[in-house]
């Protein structure tokens, strides 16, 4: 239910954090501090003797320097006017300075609360823990970067910061249930290739010892080559291409 409204555009919010950060997209809000602005670098082009007055920027005008002025009293009443403006002003933007400070200090000890929660007490299943730690509070940081942290309470940022590390660890063990299968499936074909060469090569006799060796070195060395996405059959034609290679094809066994 609403309980806070903003006061330029009668929008109703939930809180007056919530309120304070629509400030920085609210409309009219903006357009008074356009003109406050504008009317700020008047007083300051004002107050530097353009009206060919002492300068107002640097205090209360004395009446006598404003004497020397013809029709000094419409011009005194000017210059007092824009000296509580200026003082004004300057008050507002000390007011701005400091609440901008605030929310920066705030924003950062939230931050680090919230990855002392979520990183620093996290120790994955995972033999790259360091490595996973560090892609996570990255992740968490470029996150955080375009959210108004200081108006969050800090439980919500906590579970924005668990989904972003959660669905990393989740992303690396797939990558490396993946990577383990590949080898195991990669290590069964080099095995398979290395049986059928030794298969083929018993059936020919006239082989000497040494020259089965180097036939089965060369093998080996080509079946390092293989992946782990390639088919038995894939690995059968490489070894029968290595043997044709070397002078030993299908139609020795029919001599």
């Amino acid at each position: 239910m609403a309980s806070c409204r903003c006061q330029f555009c009668e929008r109703a919010f939930v809180s007056a954090q919530a309120v304070r950060a629509h400030l920085k997209s609210c409309e009219p809000y903006q357009k008074i501090r356009c003109k406050r602005t504008a009317r700020l670098d008047e007083s300051a082009y004002l107050g530097s003797g353009s009206l060919g007055v002492p300068s107002l920027g640097s205090g209360s005008v004395s009446s006598a320097a404003l004497g020397n002025v013809a029709n000094d009293g419409p011009i005194r009443k000017h210059g007092h006017t824009l000296h509580h403006e200026v003082g004004h002003e300057r008050q507002e933007r000390q007011h701005r300075d400091h609440v901008r400070d605030e929310d920066r200090t705030l924003r950062f000890e939230k931050i680090q609360s919230v990855l002392r929660a979520v990183i620093d007490s996290w120790w994955p299943n995972s033999p790259h823990v360091e490595e996973l730690k560090s892609h996570a509070l990255r992740a968490i940081l470029r996150e955080f970067q375009p959210l108004p942290v200081e108006y969050l309470h800090e439980t919500e940022l906590v579970i924005i910061a668990t989904g972003i590390r959660d669905s990393i660890f989740r992303k690396a063990k797939q990558e490396n249930e993946f990577a383990e299968k590949r080898s195991a499936d990669r290590q069964l074909l080099i095995d398979h290739g290395r049986r059928y060469a030794q298969s083929e090569l018993r059936s020919v006799d006239e082989l000497t010892f040494d020259e089965r060796l180097n036939i089965e070195k060369l093998v080996n060395s080509e079946l390092d080559t293989v992946e782990g996405n390639e088919s038995l059959a894939d690995i059968e034609d490489l070894v029968e291409s290595i043997l044709e290679d070397q002078g030993i094809g299908r139609g020795d066994d029919d001599e």
